[in-house]
């Protein structure tokens, strides 16, 4: 089942070791040299991940008080409470829920479910590796001061550089290139392989990962509209999996033998499908503990059977545009070996 992160951040973050890492050989961690402004001063530190360039970041004194723990370095704010961000953050595992430009860099944030609601992690990816901070707000219900430490917080990342002379800015990611209807596709683009066709969104991007001559897997991204005026935005996908199915399995049979992942989950909705001409069966999961909504298609394609899904822990205007979405790109499917 791919998981609910970008396949980069869940690749990098389950490397990451859980325990930061002791200080290199270089004075890292403590406050040093004032940059343009007197209350200005540059943390200078190492990520989670062993052997790598250190990182820098700038903040405001009048503004952050800096925690020199050599296992947890912070930053605590002087305003609000709790408003603290952690500089070193190691391996973890957290749900995606948007992404956002912050000085030269792009970034990915994730949240702890909602057993954790006040727990944001901030991820930049660095090829092959990352740094990451985890930031804890003020509770939902103090708007303003929760927004405004994150402000705050957003503002020290943005001065994030890397000394890390083999990697570079990732700059702005960029946005959909045409406006889109969730709820018609007509005018969306097909995408075509020599098993099927399917339409996506337009500007959504198509990655393929053909793994043999029977199988394959290709992932569809794309930023959800409504999301493109949030604070952050969010960049789902939807996936689908052709696997052999050399058992010549019924696609009742081969769906009972499948399971959601290592989670428990409640199925929410099972109903039978149409695709062209094609049976399909269309199952909803729902994971509680983390707020997870899975949704996965499977229907039979010539000698292989194939499986079209997505999943996210989204507030609820973002998950139903993301259901939308999903369910135009599988009422399109064609299987091209049966038609």
């Amino acid at each position: 089942q791919p998981s609910v992160l970008p396949d980069a951040v869940t690749h990098l973050l389950a490397q990451a070791p859980d325990s930061p890492l002791s200080a290199p050989d270089s004075p890292l961690g403590a406050p040093v040299s004032p940059l343009v402004e007197p209350a200005l001063v540059t943390y200078r530190g190492a990520t989670a991940y062993t052997g790598m360039s250190p990182i820098e970041l700038a903040y405001d004194a009048q503004l952050w008080r800096y925690v020199d723990d050599p296992d947890a370095p912070a930053l605590i704010h002087a305003t609000f409470a709790p408003c603290t961000l952690l500089l070193r953050q190691g391996g973890t595992e957290a749900l995606y829920q948007g992404e956002i430009d912050l000085g030269e860099w792009h970034w990915f944030v994730l949240h702890y479910g909602p057993g954790a609601p006040d727990i944001l992690l901030y991820t930049v990816l660095l090829d092959p590796y990352a740094a990451a901070f985890a930031l804890e707000v003020p509770p939902t219900g103090a708007a303003a001061a929760r927004a405004a430490c994150m402000a705050d917080a957003e503002a020290v990342l943005a001065t994030f550089v890397t000394t890390d002379p083999a990697v570079h800015p990732t700059g702005a990611n960029p946005a959909t290139e045409a406006p889109f209807a969730v709820t018609d596709a007509t005018g969306w683009p097909v995408f075509a392989t020599p098993f099927f066709t399917l339409q996506h969104p337009p500007g959504w991007a198509s990655a393929v990962q053909p793994k043999n001559l029977s199988s394959g897997y290709w992932e569809f991204t794309g930023i959800l509209p409504t999301s493109l005026a949030a604070h952050f935005q969010v960049r789902p996908s939807v996936w689908v999996v052709r696997e052999a199915n050399p058992e010549g399995l019924p696609l009742a049979d081969w769906v009972e033998r499948q399971s959601p992942g290592e989670r428990a989950s409640v199925v929410i909705e099972s109903r039978a499908l149409t695709l062209g001409t094609q049976p399909a069966l269309m199952v909803e999961h729902y994971f509680d503990g983390v707020g997870d909504t899975l949704l996965v298609t499977w229907t039979a394609c010539g000698d292989a059977i194939v499986q079209i899904s997505t999943g996210g822990a989204l507030r609820d205007d973002l998950q139903n545009e993301l259901e939308q979405i999903y369910m135009q790109m599988v009422d399109s499917f064609r299987c091209a070996q049966s038609e």
